[in-house]
């Protein structure tokens, strides 16, 4: 058993409590707790920290975050000339794949004789930090499908939606020791930051079908090797994937130590970044371009019906309300009163109030991403219409009305809980609300708040102590919080 004391404790006027095989055991004094504990249990004095129930990440997608910590990163070029710098640092590599490149704040155009300059001996392939467009070098589309070099995409070596789907294939891995070492890379930063559920999404990212990461993701379960709760949402390319998958015997919650099947994951849209997020207008920057659907209406409900029919929730991703108005459509014929399952909507950026008034009528749940308010605000004052701008992002809204759970990609939670405290119109969030936003609010949206996201005897011993009450500080210095432990089913993952 493990005894911590001396502790400030989120909604518990108890400064002590007892872990003992992974679950809380005892909330109480410092004096009741110590009495419990024999010579050879552990006394950890938390010397008047704060101990929060362990944070609930949506949108981290791991493996994706894994493979980026070893990427050449083009965040901070804004320039042709400073790409042609940057990339000729890597000419000793095989092929040149870089990252992060932002096209909305590009200086001219990145296109494919730019990079053969740089190179068309080998393969040179820049993504989008949305990972919704790629530049590709002729000889990287040559390798990737001859046909795209025929194709009016192709010729400028722009590619997005469909052919992305070329790049990706010509770069993926089913290598399983280099996916688990990816993986594992990608989980480092969640405990970090405090954070002890991961919704995940990684059947998409590197392989051609689910089959490896799935594979990658069960063998580091049953070797008890994820250091943090891993909730699997699923994407696949087609209906018939997603019924092999089905046939195998996965759905929803379906467990393994520390890793579950969460929700089917469809991506509506693109985002705003590459001009892909489907917009009912067109973008005020690029005349006549409405962005991208990623699936026909058919198409999309007949995955979403087989989900439902398998008992399992589907997570739907749409960045333009165009895409929102699709998928609230769908939604909408599939949903009869009583339904026990939670579809859920994310991020809830561009959203009119006429959605707005559909989302709360039908209760359906919403991920809330609060950094990427501030971060897309020049974004958007650019790219869509006023009308749009004014109701952008409605989370408070949201948070009183609907199921609701908070996204923090990089997993640094106080910063988005900073982020959402801090805004400046009336959708901000109370600090109440957005440290709940990470824990019960977001472990009774993901229907796992029968055993994490709260403080309880039996529940799993996740939690995270910080260095200081984040009520207790300036709301603009909450992201200076420093996390000191973070322990998993009573296992210490991380400690300071």
């Amino acid at each position: 058993m493990k005894g911590y004391i001396n502790c400030r404790i989120h909604g518990r006027q108890d400064t002590a409590f007892l872990v003992d095989e992974g679950r809380f055991v005892q909330f109480g004094s410092d004096e009741e707790i110590s009495q419990k504990l024999g010579w050879q249990d552990e006394t950890i004095d938390c010397k008047g920290m704060y101990v929060m129930p362990g944070f609930i990440a949506g949108g981290m997608n791991l493996l994706e975050r894994g493979r980026h910590k070893r990427a050449i990163s083009l965040s901070s070029v804004r320039t042709i000339p400073e790409v042609r710098r940057e990339l000729l640092k890597y000419l000793d590599q095989q092929q040149i794949i870089a990252w992060d490149y932002r096209p909305d704040l590009f200086e001219g155009e990145l296109e494919r004789t730019v990079l053969d300059e740089i190179t068309n001996e080998k393969p040179v392939i820049v993504f989008s930090e949305d990972l919704n467009l790629a530049v590709l070098n002729s000889r990287a589309l040559e390798k990737a499908d001859p046909d795209l070099d025929s194709e009016e995409e192709g010729n400028r070596g722009i590619l997005t939606h469909e052919g992305m789907q070329y790049v990706h294939d010509y770069l993926a891995v089913d290598d399983l020791n280099i996916l688990k070492e990816t993986f594992l890379r990608g989980c480092e930063d969640g405990p970090v930051h405090g954070v002890t559920t991961a919704v995940s999404d990684d059947f998409a990212v590197m392989s051609k079908d689910y089959k490896a990461p799935l594979t990658m993701l069960e063998q580091l379960a049953y070797q008890q090797k994820l250091p943090l709760h891993v909730l699997e949402d699923c994407t696949f390319r087609n209906a018939k994937e997603y019924a092999a998958f089905l046939d195998e015997g996965y759905t929803e919650f379906v467990e393994n130590y520390n890793l579950a099947i969460g929700r089917l994951k469809i991506r509506a849209d693109g985002s705003l970044i590459s001009h892909t997020a489907a917009l009912t207008q067109p973008y005020q920057d690029k005349a006549g371009v409405y962005g991208v659907l990623h699936y026909i209406d058919k198409d999309m409900e007949m995955l979403a019906t087989l989900a439902n029919h398998f008992n399992s929730g589907v997570a739907f991703e749409a960045d333009g309300d165009g895409a929102v108005d699709q998928v609230l459509d769908i939604l909408e014929d599939m949903m009869y009163e009583g339904n026990p399952l939670k579809d859920m909507l994310s991020p809830c950026a561009l959203v009119s109030k006429g959605q707005l008034s559909r989302i709360i009528s039908h209760q359906i749940a919403c991920g809330l991403a609060p950094s990427s308010v501030e971060k897309n605000r020049g974004l958007m004052e650019k790219t869509v219409e006023r009308r749009l701008m004014r109701q952008a992002y409605p989370y408070h809204t949201l948070f009183e009305k609907v199921p609701v759970m908070g996204i923090a990609a990089d997993g640094n939670v106080l910063q988005a809980v900073e982020d959402a405290v801090t805004r400046e119109d009336d959708e901000r969030l109370s600090l109440d609300e957005a440290l709940s936003l990470y824990t019960d609010r977001a472990a009774k949206a993901l229907m796992i708040y029968d055993h994490t996201g709260f403080l309880k005897e039996g529940y799993d011993a996740d939690f995270t102590v910080l260095e200081q009450d984040p009520h207790a500080v300036d709301v603009h210095d909450i992201h200076r919080i420093k996390v000191m432990i973070t322990e998993v089913r009573g296992e210490t993952v991380f400690e300071r």
